[in-house]
Formats: C-alpha cells, sequence, structure tokens
C-alpha cells in the first residue's frame, strides 16, 4: 500500500518512522493518569507493605518488669555517643523478648520519638520474609512527623524508578531507606523483632545489608530480638556496631523469676475472676521455670476458664509449656470426644496451613462451616488472637505451633498441616469455580476493563514495556471490590495444592484434588488469569504453576486412572504456565489483555483450545505465522539492546544475562519470567557475566573498562567498580571455589581479582598480542585458559597468573570463546573462521580436526555438566550440539533466533541450553534434543522487508532478504505457488499492478521484476538500469508503467506490461530516493527524497516539472496526489505534512503533526488528509476521528496499524482497541480494509482478521 522505505538498516528505519506515532495514539484513547512529577504521599503509601508489621498481637510489659534491661535500650538508644548502633536480645522461645520489643516502640510512639517497627511472625507469609520490610519501613518512615526532607527525598526515589518491589532488598534498602534518610537529622529507631522467624536466606540479607550501610547513618540505632540461632550468632557475634544482651540478665535468672512474679500477681490482681487465688502466684512463678509465655499463657488460660478454681489446680504442678499447652486444649474440648477433638484440630490444621492469617469468617467460607470455627477460637483465645469480627486469627506465640505439630509432643492433639493444605485448597478451588464466573459482579467501575473493549488502561512506560512488574500507578488500583477470600483463594490454591499432592494422599483424596483443579482449567482459567493480573501476581502464579506441573503425588497406591489425570494436570499446568509467560509484558498491562491474548495463541495449545472460541467475537483472528504448539525455546523479553552475554545459576534456577543497553537481569531459569528490575551500574554495554560457584554472586564486565559484582539472587550491588583494565572488558569467569575471578580486556591483557575484596591480585597476565576476548578456569582452579585475537590460546597458572607453555595455534582468525570440560582434560575453543576446535587441557595439543558446520563466526561455546556434548553459538542465528569428545557434530541446527546468537550455556543438570542474540531476546531449549516443538513457520527464511495487498484484497505478496518473494491467500493466510525466485540479493519493494494481474519487485541487486500476480510466474527479464539498491516501486493507475526510486539518486519509468525501460533516468535529487506517487491521470509522477525535498516528473516523458519543493527539514518519507490532481501533499521526518500546488509546484499549507509521518493519503473529497488514523482538515489544520464515509480515501482503506513503539495493534475505531503482539519481531506491515498482514524479522508472516471488530 506504501512505498518502502530506503536501505540503511531496514526493519530500524521502520522503526524510527513509525517511533512516535504512538503520542496522538494515548492522547486520543487514554485515561489522563497524574504526571511522573505529581507523584506524592499516595504513591508512597502504594508501596506494598506488610500487613501486621507492627505485632499488633504482642502486650507491652508489666509495670516493674525488665526495668533494668528497658534502661539499658533506653540509654543505649538515645546516647548520641555510642558507636554500637545495633542492640542485640538474644534468648530462647518464650523469655519475653517480643514483649520488650513492644514495650520500647509503645513508649517512643507515646512521647513522639521517631520509631519504625517490624515484627516478624510465622503467622503470615508477608512477616516470614524481607521482601516487604524495606518498603514497610519507608513508608512508615514518611508517615512520621517532622519527616517532611524524607518524603521528599522517596518522593523523587519513586519519579525515577517506580517498580520498587521488584528490586533486590539492599538496593531497596539503599533507594527507600537509606538514601532518603540521610537527608534528615532526626534520631531515629529501627525496632526489628523476632527476626529468627524470617526465612533464613531473607535475615541474612538484612542482617549483612545492615552491617553494611548503618555507618551511613550515624542517627539511626536498631533494635534487633531473634532466638539465639547459628546463623544469626554468626552475622552478629562479637561485631563492632552490635551490643549484645539474653533476657536471662546474663547470669542473673533471679531477675526473670521476680519479673515473672510481678506479672503473674498484675494479672491475678487485675482479673475478677482470680483475685482470690493470688496466694497461688509463687507456685506458678516456679512452674513457668523461667518463660514468660508460660506465665502470660496461663494467666490467661485461668482468665478465660469458667472454673479457675479447678483450673488453677491443675496447672500449678505443671512441668514446662507442653503440659500447659495439653490442658489448654483438653478445656477446649469439653465432652474430650474424638469427634469434637476432630473438629478443633481440623481448624487449627488450617490456621497453620494458611499462606496468611484468615479471619474467622474467610475460615468459614473456604471450610464450609458455620459457627463453630467461631466458637473453636474463642475456646483457644489464651492461644490464639482474632476472635474479635474481621480480625485474623493468628497463634500467639510459636511455640504453640510447635507443639501442636511435633506428634511426640502432642499426642491426641496433634494437627496435621498437610491435612490443612488439603482442605484449604479444595475450599479455594470451589471459592474459585462458583465466584469466577461472576467475576464482573464484584469489579464495577473500577476496573472498566472487564466490561468493554476500552483501553483506556493501557500505560506503556519503559518499565511495563521491559516486563519489570507493576509501576506505582498499577499497584495503585483500587482492589477493595474483589472479596479477599476469592482474592486468598486465586493467590494461593497453587501453595496448598503443591504441599497437599507432595505429602502422601490417599488415592481418592488424590483424585478428587485432581478433579477440582482440571475444572477450574477447562472452565475458568482465563478468569483466574484476569483475577491474577488485577491482583498483581502473574510472577507468582508463573512459578507457581511451573511448581505444580513438577508435583507428583504421593500415595500408597498408583491406579492407570491417577496417572492420566496428574498427566493432565501436569500439561494444564505447563500450558498456563507458557502463556502467562509468552504473554506476561501484554497482560500486565491490564486484565483485559488476558483473554485478548487467545488470539496470538498456538492453535495446538491447550488453552487455545478450550478458550478461543469462547471470546472470538472479541479478539482478532490469526491466520497463519504462530506456531502450531509452544516452542522448545522461551523468549526472554526485557533487554532494549542487543543480549551481549548469559549464564545459569548453579542450581539452574536463575539466569542472569548482560546486554548493550548497560544493564544485568536475572531471570528465573525454568519459566523464563523476569525477577526484579535491571541491574544498573555500568556505564557502557555489558559484555560478560558468570555467576559465582555458590550462585550467590554474579560478576559482569563491560565496556566502560570495570567488572561489578552483585547479588546473585537479589541483583543488588555489591562493592565498588573493580578498576585496573585500561580497555573494554570482554570476559570474566569465577574460579572453581568462588575466590579468584579472571578477566579479558581489549587492552591484551588478563588479570585476576580478588572476588570477596574486589581487589586485584598480582600483576597483568601480558603475553597475547591483541585483545584478549575469551578466558575460563579449570575445573580444579590452577590453570587459565585465554583466546585472543592474535588468533591464539594460552595457558596461565590460576592462582599466580604465570604463563604456561607456548600458545595453542590452529585457528586461522581471531578466537572468540573458549571453555574447559568439567574434568578440566579438554578445552574447545570457538573462532571468527566459523570453526570449533578441541585442546588437550594441560598440554594444550590440538585434538582432531576442526568442527565444522556454522556459516558464519563461531561466537560461544559451552560444555554439557558431564563433558560429553557441546553447545555453540553463532553469527549465523543458530545454535549446533557437537560430541564433546569426538567433536562430531550432533543433529541439525537449532533454529530461532533471527540475529547472532552471541552467548550459550547449559543448565547445569544438562537439560537446557539458554542463548542469548542481538535480537534482544534469550532462548530456552531442550539441551539434549536441540529440536524445536511442533510445526516449522512456512515462509520466508530472513526478514520480511515488504508486504502488498492486491487491490481486490484477496492476494498478498511479500519480499524478503532471502532474495525470494511469496504469494499468499489474502483471506485464509494459505500460501499459493512456490516461492519466486530470481533476484541476487534481498527484495526491497513491491506493489500490485491495479488490476492485480502483475506484481512488481525492487531489489537490492539493483534491479527490478515482473511477476504474474495470480500465479507468481516471472514474467520476462530482469528491468536494469540501476546502478544502485531499488527503493521503491509503484504502477501507475492505468497499469500501463511503473516507476522506481533508487539509491542512485534516480527514478525510472518502465514499460507495466514488458518491463522495458522508458526514456532516461530522471536525474536531479542529490540523495536516495524513498517514495513515489503517480497523479490520477498517470500523466505525471512526484517523489520525495533523502535530500528533503520532492520533484515533479511527466509521468510519460520522464521529463522534469519544475523547480524542486523545498521546506521539509528532514527526509520526506511518503507523497501522494489529491484526487483532482492539484495538490500534492508529502509526510517528513520532522514532524510535519505539507501541502503543495502540483502546477506551480508552490508550498499551500504546513500541518505540525508532533510525530514522524510515514503513510498518508487524502481523502475521497480531497478536504481532509488522512495519515495515521488522524483525519486532518485543509483548510484548518486539526485532526479528528473518522467519522465520515467521505473521508476515508479507498474502499480499501484500513483502520488498522502495528505500533512498532508500544509492540501491538491498534485498531484506531471510536472504541480504540489494542491487542499486545507476543514473540513476533515485525520487520514490516500492510493493511487492507480489515485485515493486517504483517512480517517478522525471521522470515515469519503472519495474517490478521480483525473485519469483526473494525
Amino acid at each position: 500500500m506504501y512505498a518502502s522505505m530506503p536501505r540503511i538498516s531496514y526493519s530500524t528505519r521502520r522503526r524510527l518512522i513509525v517511533a512516535s506515532m504512538n503520542t496522538w495514539w494515548q492522547s486520543t484513547f487514554s485515561r489522563p493518569t497524574t504526571p511522573r512529577n505529581k507523584v506524592t504521599i499516595a504513591a508512597i503509601r502504594a508501596l506494598q507493605i506488610a500487613s501486621n508489621p507492627g505485632g499488633n498481637q504482642h502486650q507491652t510489659c508489666t509495670e516493674d518488669t525488665r526495668t533494668e534491661l528497658l534502661h539499658d535500650i533506653r540509654t543505649w538508644a538515645e546516647d548520641p555517643n555510642s558507636t554500637k548502633q545495633i542492640f542485640w536480645i538474644a534468648d530462647r522461645a518464650g523469655t519475653g523478648k517480643s514483649t520488650v520489643a513492644k514495650q520500647i516502640v509503645t513508649e517512643w510512639v507515646k512521647t513522639e520519638k521517631p520509631v519504625v517497627p517490624f515484627f516478624f511472625s510465622i503467622n503470615a507469609a508477608d512477616t516470614m520474609t524481607n521482601a516487604k520490610f524495606c518498603s514497610t519501613i519507608a513508608v512508615k518512615l514518611a508517615e512520621l512527623a517532622n519527616f517532611g526532607p524524607f518524603r521528599s527525598t522517596l518522593a523523587e526515589v519513586l519519579r525515577e524508578k517506580l517498580t520498587m518491589e521488584t528490586l533486590g532488598f539492599e538496593e531497596q534498602f539503599q533507594k527507600l531507606v537509606l538514601g532518603p534518610l540521610q537527608t534528615t537529622n532526626k534520631r531515629v529507631l529501627l525496632v526489628i523483632d523476632a527476626l529468627d522467624e524470617c526465612d533464613k536466606s531473607g535475615r541474612s540479607e538484612l542482617l549483612s545489608t545492615l552491617l553494611r550501610n548503618l555507618d551511613k547513618l550515624p542517627m539511626t540505632k536498631v533494635m534487633i530480638t531473634s532466638r539465639p540461632l547459628p546463623d544469626i550468632n554468626q552475622k552478629l557475634h562479637n561485631q563492632p556496631a552490635v551490643y549484645s544482651r539474653d533476657l536471662q540478665g546474663t547470669g542473673n535468672p533471679e531477675s526473670t523469676t521476680q519479673d515473672i512474679l510481678r506479672h503473674l500477681t498484675h494479672i491475678f490482681a487485675n482479673s475478677h475472676n482470680l483475685q482470690h487465688l493470688q496466694h497461688h502466684v509463687p507456685r506458678l512463678g516456679i512452674s513457668a521455670n523461667g518463660l514468660f509465655i508460660w506465665a502470660s499463657t496461663a494467666g490467661k488460660f485461668l482468665e478465660e476458664s469458667l472454673d479457675p478454681d479447678e483450673a488453677i489446680a491443675g496447672i500449678e504442678s505443671m512441668n514446662g509449656l507442653d503440659d500447659l499447652y495439653a490442658r489448654i486444649m483438653e478445656c477446649a474440648i469439653p465432652q474430650n470426644d474424638a469427634h469434637s477433638r476432630a473438629t478443633v484440630c481440623f481448624i487449627l490444621q488450617t490456621i497453620l496451613a494458611a499462606q496468611r492469617p484468615l479471619s474467622v469468617s474467610e475460615i468459614q467460607r473456604l471450610l464450609n462451616k458455620g459457627k463453630v470455627v467461631q466458637s473453636v477460637v474463642e475456646a483457644l483465645a489464651s492461644v490464639l488472637s482474632g476472635s474479635a469480627q474481621g480480625k485474623p486469627v493468628q497463634i500467639l506465640h510459636p511455640t504453640f505451633q510447635e507443639y501442636l505439630t511435633d506428634r511426640d509432643r502432642s499426642g491426641i492433639f496433634f494437627v496435621d498441616v498437610n491435612t490443612g493444605h488439603n482442605s484449604l485448597v479444595l475450599g479455594c478451588l470451589e471459592a474459585l469455580s462458583e465466584n469466577l464466573k461472576d467475576l464482573k459482579t464484584f469489579i464495577n467501575e473500577d476496573f472498566p476493563d472487564l466490561r468493554s473493549n476500552s483501553d483506556q488502561n493501557w500505560r506503556p512506560t519503559q518499565e511495563t514495556l521491559d516486563g519489570n512488574g507493576p509501576t506505582v500507578a498499577a499497584t495503585s488500583r483500587p482492589t477493595t471490590s474483589i472479596p479477599s477470600t476469592l482474592a486468598y483463594a486465586a493467590t494461593f490454591w497453587p501453595n496448598h495444592a503443591i504441599a497437599s499432592l507432595t505429602k502422601g494422599k490417599g488415592q481418592e483424596e488424590i483424585d478428587t484434588l485432581e478433579e477440582k483443579i482440571l475444572y477450574l482449567f477447562k472452565n475458568h482459567l482465563i478468569q483466574w488469569f484476569e483475577l491474577v493480573v488485577l491482583l498483581q501476581g502473574v510472577y507468582l502464579c508463573i512459578k507457581n504453576l511451573a511448581a505444580l506441573e513438577k508435583s507428583i503425588p504421593v500415595s500408597p497406591s498408583t491406579t492407570t486412572s491417577l496417572t492420566e489425570k496428574t498427566s493432565e494436570r501436569a500439561s494444564w499446568c505447563r500450558d498456563g504456565h507458557r502463556y502467562l509467560q509468552y504473554h506476561q509484558v501484554g497482560i500486565e498491562q491490564g486484565s483485559i489483555y488476558v483473554h485478548r491474548a487467545l488470539g496470538f495463541t498456538p492453535k495446538e495449545s491447550l488453552t487455545h483450545k478450550y478458550y478461543y472460541n469462547k471470546y472470538a467475537d472479541r479478539i482478532p483472528s490469526v491466520k497463519c505465522g504462530i506456531p502450531s504448539d509452544w516452542p522448545s525455546h522461551q523468549v526472554l523479553s526485557g533487554h532494549t539492546y542487543s543480549v551481549t552475554c548469559v549464564a545459569f545459576s548453579p542450581d539452574g534456577t536463575r539466569v542472569v544475562s548482560g546486554s548493550g543497553d548497560k544493564t544485568v537481569r536475572l531471570w528465573d531459569g525454568v519459566t523464563g519470567a523476569s525477577i526484579g528490575d535491571p541491574m544498573e551500574g555500568h556505564t557502557e554495554g555489558v559484555a560478560c557475566v558468570a555467576f559465582s560457584p555458590d550462585g550467590t554472586r554474579v560478576v559482569s564486565g563491560s565496556d566502560d573498562n570495570t567488572l561489578r559484582l552483585w547479588d546473585g539472587v537479589t541483583g543488588a550491588s555489591i562493592g565498588d567498580p573493580m578498576e585496573g583494565h585500561t580497555e573494554h572488558v570482554t570476559c570474566v569467569s569465577f574460579s572453581p571455589d568462588g575466590t579468584r575471578i579472571v578477566s579479558g580486556s581489549w587492552d591484551c591483557t588478563a588479570r585476576l581479582w580478588d572476588s570477596v575484596m574486589g581487589a586485584s591480585i598480582g600483576d597483568p597476565m601480558e603475553r597475547h598480542t591483541s585483545h584478549v576476548t575469551c578466558v575460563a578456569f579449570s575445573p580444579d582452579g590452577t590453570r587459565v585458559v585465554s583466546g585472543s585475537w592474535d588468533n591464539t590460546l594460552r595457558l596461565w597458572d590460576g592462582m599466580t597468573g604465570a604463563g604456561i607453555g607456548d600458545p595453542m595455534e590452529g585457528h586461522t582468525e581471531h578466537l572468540a570463546c573458549v571453555a574447559f570440560s568439567p574434568d578440566g582434560t579438554r578445552v574447545v575453543s570457538g573462532s571468527a573462521d566459523n570453526t570449533l576446535r578441541l585442546w588437550d587441557g594441560v598440554a594444550g595439543a590440538s585434538i582432531g580436526d576442526p568442527m565444522e558446520g556454522h556459516t558464519s563466526y563461531v561466537a560461544c561455546v559451552a560444555f554439557s555438566p558431564d563433558g560429553t556434548c557441546v553447545v555453540s553459538g553463532s553469527w549465523d542465528n543458530t545454535l549446533r550440539l557437537w560430541d564433546g569428545v569426538t567433536g562430531a557434530s550432533i543433529g541439525d541446527p537449532m533454529e530461532g533466533h533471527t540475529s547472532g546468537v552471541i552467548c550459550v550455556a547449559f543448565s547445569p543438570d544438562g537439560t537446557r541450553v539458554v542463548s542469548g542474540s542481538t535480537d534482544n531476546t534469550l532462548r530456552l531449549w531442550d539441551g539434549v534434543a536441540g529440536a524445536s516443538i511442533g510445526d516449522p513457520m512456512e515462509g520466508h527464511t530472513r526478514d520480511v522487508r515488504c508486504v502488498a495487498f492486491s487491490p481486490d484484497g484477496t492476494r498478498v505478496v511479500s519480499g524478503s532478504g532471502d532474495k525470494t518473494l511469496r504469494l499468499w491467500d489474502g483471506v485464509t493466510g494459505a500460501n499459493i505457488g512456490d516461492l519466486m525466485k530470481g533476484h541476487t540479493s534481498s527484495v526491497t519493494c513491491v506493489a500490485y499492478s491495479p488490476d492485480g494481474t502483475r506484481v512488481v519487485s525492487g531489489s537490492d541487486d539493483n534491479t527490478l521484476r515482473l511477476w504474474d500476480g495470480v500465479t507468481g510466474a516471472s514474467i520476462g527479464d530482469p528491468m536494469e538500469g540501476h546502478t544502485s539498491h531499488v527503493t521503491c516501486v509503484e504502477f501507475s493507475p492505468d497499469g500501463t508503467r511503473v516507476v522506481s526510486g533508487s539509491g542512485d539518486n534516480t527514478i525510472r519509468l518502465w514499460d507495466g506490461v514488458t518491463g522495458a525501460s522508458i526514456g532516461d533516468p530522471m536525474e536531479g535529487h542529490t540523495s536516495s530516493v524513498i517514495c513515489v506517487a503517480f497523479s490520477p491521470d498517470s500523466t505525471r509522477v512526484v517523489l520525495g527524497s533523502w535530500d528533503n525535498t520532492l520533484r515533479l516528473w511527466n509521468g510519460v516523458t520522464g521529463a522534469s516539472i519544475g523547480d524542486p519543493m523545498e521546506g521539509h527539514a528532514s527526509y520526506v518519507a511518503c507523497v501522494a496526489f489529491s484526487p483532482d490532481g492539484t495538490r500534492v501533499v508529502s509526510g517528513s521526518f520532522d514532524n510535519t505534512l505539507r501541502l503543495w500546488n502540483s502546477s506551480s509546484c508552490v508550498q499551500q499549507t504546513v500541518i505540525e503533526t508532533g510525530s514522524f509521518v510515514s503513510q498518508v493519503q487524502f481523502s475521497t473529497c480531497g478536504s481532509y488528509v488522512v495519515s495515521e488514523g488522524r483525519v486532518w482538515d485543509i483548510s484548518t489544520s486539526t485532526p479528528s476521528l473518522m467519522k465520515d464515509s467521505s473521508v476515508i480515501p479507498s474502499p480499501s482503506f484500513s483502520p488498522i496499524r502495528f505500533n512498532h513503539e508500544n509492540h501491538v495493534l491498534e485498531i484506531y475505531n471510536s472504541s480504540g482497541l489494542i491487542f499486545p503482539l507476543p514473540n513476533f519481531e515485525v520487520s514490516e506491515w500492510v493493511a487492507y480494509k480489515g485485515r493486517i498482514v504483517m512480517g517478522s524479522g525471521d522470515g515469519r508472516v503472519m495474517f490478521v482478521d480483525c473485519a469483526h471488530l473494525v
């Protein structure tokens, strides 16, 4: 439909032309949103915080107890000269640590001193990890009085990067807490209670971060309480900044006993039911044995007892908590019958299995139980909180949970948490099945995207397009209309299912659960995914489905029926997680995009088979262009420039990648989902990355001449840049013991580094005579191999850096990559000579012949973990597998990338390969077979550079970088005939004759060709005359002539039937011709050029008409005549449309469009110009939407376009529909009425029918 663009990176040029079309689209259809510079306290509060960071379940100290300890804490906290910034209280469970913490927090709040608490607790998932620690602390600090500078700085941080919840822990701390606190001069106390109830890796991160950063906050002190666990002791013991105390008074147990007696006396004196029993206090104090939790629980139990006189007699002689808890359980079951006991344990197991504290009403709904839940919670009020309406039910102290779940201790009161998981998963699935079909009833005005096809919620930003998780705008979207029970069920049912299936159940129970899961998948999967999007849980859902897929039921027996159900459930889990991962970037923008993604989903996938027809009237129909089934590789999209390096973590759970966009990224190694935000710090492109052997650190090397260390789990930066190289760092590797790093550089040297301190070890390793491009440690760490542009490899001592032996010679071009075999006996190398070679890893001798197969530069190599296989990646866009001992080729090339493969790695188990490419993507492959899954896509073998519809829309022609053209059925997308071969270089432009019987093509081989527009047969000889590539072609309206433009700065006329040249070249432009158009009567031709001008020519003789039409400030991308031929319109990269008198060549009107103009036509009435879906009134130069059919330029006009900026299909009708397009790198597109055809960079062609949506 439109002329092709000139050369100079074809697909990139197309992208540039359409890059800013997005501006008008969003201004027309997007709901106004709060500008970034308006982020205030509302945005700060939108940060996700823990549900109960203040420890509401805890009490303060009884008066006159813990006086010495509290005095010491107060003195320490308020001493401005103390060098101890951390006060650590460590003691066994039940000694009252949390009570002391609560006391200090309460005192400081009452006296309006700045204090922020975080009470860890096993009662809730968000207080069992550090995930919400930093955001919670930041929000609570921002809410303090007189903390204006903190709020302002935090708001600035949020304006800079709005996806704070997905950052690594230390980076969160630095951005949300450290930086803003440094702007204040206020003394602050942070209270961190029950650190031992945080998961082990989380508390390790937290303590490490505090110890590394607290010295930068001299006005901040931190109080920590915990049990004295070994890992915590190791971090805090003997630290100069830490003051340690225990609650037994450091050798003075009498003090603790006296405090317990005071506490019991207080309870008895203030309870009407217990005042007459105060003489029992001394005996109870002895029974407490130094445990405040015993005394506190006993007191609550007696207060709740109907007959405290009888109850106290039963507990006075008790020894320890177990006896007390057993008595409490006995009293909660008055008849002490098996049925009542089972009911109580059933409710307790549910409370313990819950992933967050559930209220009584939530438990009732999920278990389908009535008032009995309230009765049980009230009966256990001495050990449970939450009997009040709407309050979460929680275990008051972890020692009660430890008692219940230890069969040896609890006996008949043993609580099987796994059975609780089974009860909850069934309840969750039932809640989803009942409510998802009516999801719209819960989501009203808050979520208009579920009620209509409106796209007013689409807010693409760089962060969201990179797939980095929710922004503040997203997290602040209201979810209050979603019932809490439904939200819980949608989020946590997979967790309960995994626990239930893998902990041993009877066959009947497993059968029931598998059936319930399959019912959800087959009936409500899309609605569940929509709810997951609304709850911002896509990444968690991907991980949970991947884990559930691998969950094998544990049962005393198995049957064929069970196996079939389990297999089917696993298939659905795999399909569901691939669906979310495949479409993740798009669907995270809003729930409406979940079902819109169905049209672009492989047709053999379960999700497409079960759900496409249900939504067919609301989504496009894709005729061809997508794989029939999920591909064997997964595309990991997120970097904005070429992926230059990639590596698996040692356990295979994570992938790290580096890019020319200057960032490093972490990915889930199984699902392919992105983890956190890009790791920023380098000032130039990242060239190389490597994981440490224990997976805790990542090292990266960059074109900024430095190396950097990162946390391998969170992505947080560690220390300062490692400086020493004087040119780009090209390669890095950890030693097997993780203590050293070796790097190579363009400065012709390699260097050894201390991986902990980041300091250089010894002098540079200097022997190569050109750039060092690759390095690797031997498995025992005693040797290093390096490869260079001097075409050689060298061996070095891995401890000292001394050279070993002579150069290893054999390659005829420079080295690109090297790797040791796992046993250290072999080295494999890849080179720009297109070959790989095997070498003796000790002596350096060559093994066998070169390994040939790639047709271009071998950029990367890796051994499989068992050393039997080698994978290589090349600039021929493929990967190959080789025998790791003999060097023989294995199987066919692994095809899928659309540009050079420059990094590869095996997973630790050898079953997967990850590859990175200059097409900006990573892909996961089967590491054994290397084969794609599903049918191969028919089409071109290289990028599609031009497409055009026939005038009647029944056929499409495409041209490609593979030198061929193809004909396609314009309705079904089916191939017509064979490839149209003849050009000797890339096909750059195509056009149909007005009657559709002929096609003309232009090529980089400087020729044009005519083809039969129905059969694809070649017509005549090549049309030769141009001396450079052909950039554009067009038939005259009467079909008798063809006009072409070229990089030789000329245009030519040709006979449209025979192909014969007409006249001499039309010369006048000083740069390439970009676009051409005939006048309606075929007598004149207008063309636009790279020299920013237009020219008119006689369309019959080729003679020049008038002077150049000058005015554009950038090159002219498109031109068109008015219907009466009296005017010409041109569009340009200078963001303007210009109207010209076609007789005098004088400029008449300039229209400022605000964005690049690449397509333009006159309306049928000639009073309007139509460009990029906008209609411009020529008389007023104002834009509007198309509302009148007289404005439409032709019957074949299409309101569909592809937006390169946001990678979406857009239908610019009154609704403004948007459809994100996954995993299809569009290089060219053309639309006709309600259809659009897109060509991709890998040669595929996609036909999309949107006629029912226009």
